[in-house]
């Protein structure tokens, strides 16, 4: 209906599949992720994001908060190359993931499974955008 979110959910490897394939160079993207979270669940799909990045495919400016770990800091390297801006928060327990582009929000949840919900609207894509901006302000380039 008009004004409503429209949301889905998926679940398991496919389901993640299907849910990030809808980020195609969207015009400004925001990213709060556990790479080694996404390592441990979606290896395949971690590997497709790094091709992308490597082969020049993402669109350059993307915005991606990374937690603490060895893993993450491996990606940021990758991703820096292609033009992307890192900084990283102090917490190695990020056990989500947040996309946020083009008027849609995309929360996965690594649980015992993978569970993503995908929210289109526009009033919260704008206040998440606010939020993640407030914590991307207060972030470290680099953590040792």
């Amino acid at each position: 209906k008009a004004g409503k979110p429209h949301v889905i959910y998926y679940n398991g490897q496919e389901g993640a599949r299907r849910a990030f394939n809808q980020i195609k160079k969207p015009k400004e993207v925001r990213y709060a992720v556990s790479i080694k979270k996404v390592q441990q669940f979606l290896p395949d799909e971690l590997q497709r994001w790094k091709s992308a990045y490597t082969k020049g495919k993402a669109r350059p400016g993307g915005k991606h908060l990374l937690a603490n770990t060895t893993e993450d800091k491996a990606y940021a390297e990758i991703i820096k190359k292609a033009d992307q801006f890192v900084k990283f928060i102090d917490n190695e327990d990020l056990s989500m993931d947040m996309a946020l582009f083009d008027n849609i929000v995309m929360f996965t949840a690594f649980d015992n499974d993978v569970q993503i919900t995908v929210i289109q609207s526009e009033s919260l894509y704008k206040s998440l955008c606010t939020l993640f901006d407030l914590v991307w302000q207060s972030a470290k380039l680099n953590i040792s």
